[in-house]
């Protein structure tokens, strides 16, 4: 069994990587291993988040320093992200615990063209420090590996708790459902895509989203594709 400390985001926050997170904790890992988490990020005001940023970088600190920690899982979604953990990554490399660098989010090598160049540098450092760097596609591997070539890049799509069963009564209709920011990044538009795909094949299809973005851009590429009819939108 190894002690893993886990910097994250509260897994009271709304977003992606506190998901990813309850994934996890919702397997059998917690009982294979000592999974330890420090959050590292709340919702709330400017002072809220500074407070919780200087006790997270306490407690890990201590975790280090009194506990024999063998791994710890730094997860990361964007360049204001990468900033807070970056203090974190430097700390831990004081105690010279192994380090896996979970990056979670497409924004990072965008913000990365605009960064100073004292951060392009620390990004570049800390992809090839750490002992691995995980991403979620190959595009994204690309990406990082242009930045810093010497990364250990390895690719480990999100994972989903699929449910312990499942009753397909009509396999020529499908029920497909988007939860999050409709936007490029997130690939709504790479899923109405698919669903133009089902329909041609004579498919029956209920899409379902429900989130805030690029709502105008939503409908109008819905019904340049003729699947209209199979959207159901909520803000």
């Amino acid at each position: 069994m190894k002690n893993i400390l886990y910097i994250a985001p509260s897994t009271s926050v709304k977003g992606g990587i506190p998901s990813v997170i309850k994934g996890y904790l919702s397997t059998d890992l917690p009982k294979k291993h000592n999974i330890i988490l420090v959050s590292s990020h709340v919702d709330g005001s400017k002072s809220r988040k500074l407070v919780q940023a200087i006790l997270g970088l306490i407690k890990t600190s201590v975790y280090l320093g009194c506990n024999k920690i063998d791994i710890v899982h730094i997860h990361e979604g964007n360049i204001v992200s990468f900033k807070r953990k970056f203090y974190y990554i430097k700390l831990t490399q004081l105690f010279k615990a192994k380090i896996i660098f979970h990056h979670h989010g497409g924004a990072l090598v965008e913000q990365y063209k605009v960064a100073s160049g004292r951060w392009k540098d620390r990004i570049k450092k800390i992809f090839e420090e750490v002992d691995v760097v995980i991403c979620l596609t190959q595009g994204w591997k690309n990406s990082i590996l242009k930045l810093a070539p010497r990364a250990n890049v390895k690719i480990i799509s999100n994972s989903v708790i699929l449910p312990k069963s499942y009753n397909h009564k009509n396999p020529n209709y499908a029920v497909l459902t988007f939860l999050g920011l409709i936007g490029k990044n997130k690939g709504v538009f790479d899923l109405l895509k698919v669903v133009k795909r089902l329909v041609n094949n004579g498919i029956a299809v209920q899409l379902n989203i429900a989130g805030n973005g690029e709502i105008n851009r939503l409908h109008k590429y819905t019904t340049d594709l003729g699947i209209a009819q199979a959207l159901c939108h909520r803000t």
